[in-house]
């Protein structure tokens, strides 16, 4: 049917599609009190290879430029929360309790998945700086989050100016809804089931390296008891640059 139009007729058609479908879902998953990210990624999969097949998937794959235009706005925008003053105020605190929930929940997930899976040790590590989910460029070989999120710094820091910040806000919900519905059409339902015990594994690890993580962290620094109690839970949700890490990762496995 689409043989009748042309290219650009196409793609605003897709994108009718997608957009629709991400207003459907966003409604059910409202009334399932959840996150709209999830709205989004289940509309892609509905939509999708492994649902109803609406779109050419060939076409698609030629719309990851949308993922880099999210990415960089995702990074520049948590860049303004790396704010001079506040670091001044509490910056060692906060460097320390980092590394701890970091690092520890990047290191278990590596073990546990090299040597109690067996996953390869490259895939391994990539799973764990995922699962730490804590971050154009490419010329020079940098991670376009990583020069996105000091852009945004270095923006709030010379300027304290929040007003670009919350301008940049209006206009990208679209965009950002375009990534997550277009990474749920590209998820593979066949390799997901497969994953088995090793997803449910992740799972369960990044939660409990997440929370001993900020617990030590919290502890070490002397902080007060409800943020070593909580501080570890506010941190499992995993959305924007997890998915963008994996997002990247997808580009530079066949390079391992």
């Amino acid at each position: 049917m689409f043989l009748e139009f042309n290219n650009v007729t196409i793609i605003l058609m897709y994108l009718a599609i997608i957009l629709l479908s991400r207003f459907l879902m966003t409604r059910l998953t409202k009334l399932l009190q959840l996150p709209d990210v999830s709205g989004y990624i289940l509309a892609g999969i509905l939509i999708g290879p492994y649902g109803l097949s609406l779109l050419n998937m060939e076409i698609i794959y030629h719309m990851d430029f949308l993922g880099d235009i999210a990415l960089a706005f995702i990074a520049f925008d948590v860049g303004k929360f790396l704010n001079y003053d506040i670091f001044k105020k509490s910056g060692e605190k906060t460097i320390i309790v980092t590394l701890f929930e970091s690092l520890l929940t990047g290191f278990m997930i590596t073990i546990f998945m090299y040597y109690l899976f067996g996953l390869d040790l490259s895939f391994a590590l990539l799973l764990g700086a995922i699962g730490t989910a804590t971050a154009i460029c490419s010329m020079f070989n940098i991670s376009p989050l990583l020069a996105s999120m000091v852009y945004g710094a270095s923006y709030m820091n010379i300027t304290r100016d929040i007003e670009l910040f919350n301008q940049i806000n209006e206009f990208t919900p679209p965009i950002f809804s375009l990534f997550f519905i277009l990474s749920g059409m590209k998820l593979d339902i066949g390799v997901l089931a497969s994953l088995g015990l090793t997803g449910v594994a992740y799972f369960i690890i990044r939660i409990i390296g997440k929370y001993i993580g900020a617990y030590l962290g919290s502890y070490v620094v002397n902080m007060d008891k409800d943020i070593r109690k909580y501080l570890g839970l506010d941190l499992i949700p995993q959305a924007g640059v997890a998915i963008g890490l994996a997002f990247l990762g997808q580009r530079m496995l066949p390079l391992i």
